[in-house]
């Protein structure tokens, strides 16, 4: 959030071509709180045990889309620039994942599980601005 607040930049190790799906917290926060209370027997337990949260497939975004949508959403110019992964042991094997497009993803878990829609990225740049605008 602070490259693209005080440089006009979204910095990522992923590349230009990696596609991830962006979801809001508040929505995997509402498909946990909900499946929480489901009881054994019902249908998601038995046939999912396991819950795939994900944005809607518009949120299923490379960098430059995110850089574009970023920029249509702020009213400035957004750039992107690749960045090397952190140097944290064990988690290479996560950016080849990534990298990969390992969260390239989409389900409908969100509005099947909560009944509402999931945030759009754009959604979610609109309520994040406050943090991505210059003071």
């Amino acid at each position: 959030a602070e490259s693209i607040k005080n440089e006009a930049c979204f910095r990522s190790p992923l590349g230009k071509e990696a596609k991830v799906n962006w979801v809001h917290c508040r929505d995997i926060g509402g498909v946990c709180a909900q499946a929480l209370w489901l009881p054994d027997d019902h249908p998601l337990v038995i046939d999912r045990p396991v819950i795939n949260v994900t944005g809607p497939s518009e949120n299923t975004l490379g960098a430059l889309e995110m850089a574009s949508v970023l920029s249509e959403s702020l009213g400035r110019s957004i750039t992107y620039a690749e960045v090397t992964p952190p140097p944290y042991p064990g988690l290479e094997e996560l950016w080849a994942f990534l990298k990969s497009g390992g969260f390239d993803a989409c389900s409908e878990s969100v509005e099947e599980i909560t009944g509402k829609p999931p945030m759009t990225f754009r959604e979610i740049v609109n309520e994040a601005k406050g943090q991505l605008t210059p003071d």
